[in-house]
């Protein structure tokens, strides 16, 4: 069955109902907003149209193919790591819970508390019939009296709430603080700590926490960045919260403790935007020096053709051939490509 029909009268194109299977555009689209959806498709489609109609858009593809398959390597490693270990872990039925659930039992290995014990809790009862809530329960030390909840939760309608001013015999919402305050009941923990996604939380709640922020009496609201698989705000709270469990002094001024807590948040927040400048401009000078590389590779191959054009006053069909898609060069330009990551290693996060 045909899926597109031409409207010649009108001059438009109608696709009947058609299916897409490619993870790389399901991904793109899946992060737009329902309403953007089929503008970009349009876009898309325009932009694709006008590709296939450049001629000179397979030889440029040669004459660059060195180059392009040095940075369509590093998109396919960024591609692998923030879209494939999802899809992954949606195939095999599982979720960001079992990915948190992991990274904070490496860290807790990784800063020496081996006594610890971290339990996945979120498809199983609690204390409360029928109830799920707490995905993730902290022991410390494994002493069952200091235990912590955490929550994940991925939801952009959810608000930050509040404990003071609601209405208990009202209809209950959902809020970040309700959930908190439901996971501690439900996993017998003394505190909690919610888990949302830079990517998929609301403007309002992001405002509110700044990253982090501390509900007096119930534990720790954090914003982490799943898709750069950056977690330094939950790991700050889990060392906080282990602090408080093991300290035997109650905190009095709540805004003294809140204020640190926001510096300590704000100062994190500039470490990681100035790593990020450091390998935007990392990579940046990769490009410069890959781009110089390159150009001076070509300039000496022409200028090896015009010293022999000056001698024998032609240039050969092989040479404006091999001038015209580059071989010869491919070869080189690995090599160049390969010098250039010597002088400019990938900066690693430590």
């Amino acid at each position: 069955m045909t899926i597109i029909k031409l409207d010649q009268a009108n001059k438009a194109i109608n696709i009947a109902k058609c299916s897409i299977e490619h993870p790389l555009i399901f991904k793109y689209f899946d992060d737009l907003p329902e309403k953007q959806r089929e503008d970009e498709f349009k876009r898309a489609l325009q932009i694709g149209v006008i590709a296939l109609m450049e001629d000179r858009f397979a030889a440029f593809l040669n004459r660059t193919e060195g180059e392009l398959g040095t940075q369509l390597e590093s998109l396919k490693l960024i591609y692998e790591r923030n879209v494939k270990a999802k899809e992954k872990t949606a195939e095999s039925g599982t979720s960001a819970e079992t990915e948190i659930f992991k990274e904070i039992r490496t860290y807790l290995e990784r800063v020496g508390h081996v006594d610890d014990e971290v339990q996945m809790t979120g498809t199983s009862v609690g204390a409360i019939k029928r109830n799920k809530t707490g995905d993730i329960v902290l022991t410390v030390n494994g002493d069952a009296t200091k235990k912590i909840a955490v929550e994940i939760k991925f939801d952009q309608s959810l608000a930050l709430g509040e404990i003071d001013g609601t209405d208990s015999l009202g209809r209950p919402r959902d809020t970040a603080i309700s959930q908190m305050i439901e996971s501690m009941a439900n996993r017998d923990a003394q505190l909690a700590i919610i888990v949302f996604d830079q990517n998929r939380s609301s403007d309002g709640l992001k405002n509110s926490v700044n990253g982090i922020s501390w509900v007096p009496g119930v534990g720790f609201v954090v914003i982490i960045d799943d898709g750069r698989m950056d977690y330094s705000n939950l790991f700050i709270a889990i060392d906080l919260s282990r602090s408080l469990l093991l300290s035997t002094l109650k905190i009095v001024d709540q805004d003294i403790f809140e204020s640190l807590l926001g510096r300590l948040s704000n100062d994190l927040g500039s470490i990681l935007e100035t790593e990020k400048l450091l390998k935007e401009n990392h990579a940046n000078l990769k490009k410069i020096a890959t781009s110089i590389r390159k150009h001076a590779l070509l300039v000496g191959f022409t200028q090896r053709i015009l010293k022999d054009f000056i001698s024998t006053g032609k240039v050969s069909n092989q040479e404006l051939l091999q001038l015209y898609h580059g071989d010869g060069l491919k070869l080189q330009f690995t090599e160049i490509s390969n010098e250039i990551e010597a002088i400019f290693p990938n900066l690693t996060n430590t």
